[in-house]
C-alpha cells in the first residue's frame, strides 16, 4: 500500500514552488530592465510634451533603441533676450542634436558627431528673443546609454547708437575718415566703413574695412585721383549694427590738401561775432561753422563763405547772452582742409 504525505507537507512544497517561480520570474524582469533602459527612459519623444529647461542648465537624459526604432527626445528653452545659445551634451553616449524653432517644423542649428573620438555634439546659435526646442538622438538608431544636456546663453548687449559725425579728407590716392564714438546706446566693439563711388551706400553688405574701437579714423587708400568716393560708418558690437552715420564724399588729387586753417579767433559784439584767422596760400574759399556746444563739424550751421582773399568774417545772427563756438574749413585746388580745432 502506497503512504501518502501529511497535508501539511503538501502545503509545505506548494509554498516552496510558488517561492521560486516568483524568484525566477523576478529575476527575469531585473534581467529585462537591465537590458533596455527604456524602461527607465523618463523625456518625451514627441515635442508636444518637451521638457522645460532654463537657458543655462545642466539637464541628465537616456536614449534607448526601442523596437520601434530610435529614440528622439525633446527640450524646450525660452528666451526673453537676444544673444548666443550654446548646446551640447557630455558623457560617453554617441548623441545628435539639433535647435529646432518654436513649432519644430525648422532646424536652425544641428551638430552630429560619431567618431570614436569625441561622442558630444555642440552647435551655437544668434538667437532672438522666443521658444526654441532641443531635439537629442543616438547616433544610430540602436544608441542607448544616459548623457547630460548642457544649455549656455549669453544674452546680447544693446546695440550702439549712430557714430559722431563722419568727415572725409581727401589725399594724395587716399581719402581719410574721422569720427566720434557714439553719445547713446551700448559701447562699439568696431566700426564698419562702408564706400561706394555712388551717393548710394548700402551698409547691409560686407564693408570696406573693419576698424577695431575705440580707434575712430581711417584712411583709404590706393584710390583713383579725380574719382569722387562717398562713405558711411556704423558703429557694431555683439549684438549687431547701430544706425547708419551722415553720408561724407571726397575727391583724392595728386596736388597736396590743405591743412585746417591756424589762429582761428572769435570776438562778440553786439548780436554779432567777428571770426579772424591766418591767411592761407592758395586759398579759393573759406567756410565758417557755428554751434551752440563746443564740437563744431562740417555738419554744423554754416554761417559764411569768406572769399579767398579773406581773414576775417562778422556773423551778424548772433543772438545775445547766447554762447556760440565756431571752426573753418579752407578749400584749395588740392581739396578742402579738415575743420579747424
Amino acid at each position: 500500500m502506497r503512504s501518502r504525505l501529511p497535508i501539511s507537507i503538501l502545503v509545505r512544497l506548494a509554498l516552496l514552488l510558488a517561492l521560486v517561480v516568483g524568484l525566477a520570474a523576478c529575476a527575469d524582469k531585473e534581467s529585462i530592465l537591465g537590458e533596455n533602459p527604456e524602461d527607465l527612459d523618463t523625456e518625451p519623444d514627441t515635442i508636444s510634451g518637451a521638457i522645460s529647461i532654463d537657458a543655462n542648465s545642466s539637464t541628465p537624459g537616456i536614449l534607448n533603441a526601442k523596437s520601434t526604432g530610435s529614440d528622439a527626445d525633446f527640450f524646450k528653452v525660452v528666451l526673453t533676450a537676444a544673444g548666443t545659445l550654446t548646446v551640447n551634451t557630455t558623457g560617453t553616449t554617441d548623441t545628435s542634436g539639433a535647435l529646432l524653432n518654436s513649432t519644430g517644423t525648422s532646424t536652425l542649428a544641428s551638430n552630429t558627431d560619431t567618431s570614436s573620438s569625441n561622442k558630444n555634439f555642440s552647435f551655437t546659435y544668434s538667437a532672438s528673443a522666443g521658444t526654441y526646442h532641443v531635439r537629442v538622438t543616438g547616433a544610430t538608431s540602436s544608441t542607448t546609454g544616459p548623457y547630460t544636456l548642457v544649455s549656455t546663453f549669453t544674452a546680447a548687449t544693446t546695440l550702439p547708437g549712430t557714430p559722431g559725425t563722419l568727415s572725409a579728407s581727401p589725399g594724395n590716392g587716399t581719402v581719410t575718415l574721422t569720427w566720434s564714438a557714439p553719445s547713446s546706446g551700448g559701447t562699439p566693439t568696431s566700426y564698419k566703413v562702408f564706400r561706394s563711388t555712388t551717393s548710394t551706400v548700402s551698409t547691409s553688405g560686407t564693408p570696406l574695412a573693419t576698424v577695431t574701437a575705440p580707434t575712430v579714423t581711417y584712411t583709404n587708400t590706393g584710390l583713383t585721383n579725380g574719382t569722387t568716393y562717398y562713405y558711411r560708418v556704423v558703429a557694431s558690437n555683439s549684438a549687431g549694427n547701430g544706425p547708419d552715420s551722415n553720408l561724407v564724399s571726397a575727391t583724392p588729387s595728386a596736388t597736396t590738401v590743405p591743412s585746417a586753417p591756424t589762429g582761428v579767433t572769435a570776438t562778440a559784439g553786439n548780436a554779432q561775432v567777428t571770426i579772424t584767422w591766418t591767411a592761407v596760400s592758395g586759398a579759393t574759399s573759406y567756410r565758417v561753422y557755428r554751434s551752440t556746444t563746443s564740437t563744431v563739424t562740417t555738419a554744423s550751421t554754416l554761417v559764411g563763405s569768406p572769399a579767398s582773399s579773406a581773414t576775417s568774417f562778422t556773423d551778424t545772427s548772433a543772438v545775445n547772452g547766447t554762447t556760440y563756438y565756431y571752426a573753418m574749413t579752407v578749400t584749395t585746388s588740392g581739396g578742402t582742409s579738415a575743420i579747424s580745432s
